[in-house]
């Protein structure tokens, strides 16, 4: 199966998107993500918007900071459904 290296591949928003929605159910701001990855506010806008591609430390860092286990991420990353 061949690999979408583009930033907006499908399954790079759906990262995002996961990544926003468990921000949101922590009940967190993106300034309070960012303030505890000592990042400024617009690096989560980026990443949540799928402008901008995490590393696998940095998506450490967040999932720290929203108080989820990184491997519970990609759980749930890999339960969500690709076309």
């Amino acid at each position: 199966m061949p690999v979408d290296k583009s930033i907006s591949s499908q399954r790079h928003r759906q990262l995002a998107r996961l990544l926003r929605e468990l921000r949101i159910r922590t009940g967190m701001s993106q300034a309070e993500v960012a303030e505890l990855i000592d990042e400024d506010q617009s690096f989560v806008s980026r990443y949540e918007g799928g402008l901008r591609r995490l590393d696998l430390v940095e998506l450490e860092q967040v999932a720290f900071a929203l108080g989820v286990p990184l491997r519970q991420i990609v759980e749930l990353f890999e339960e969500i459904e690709t076309p």
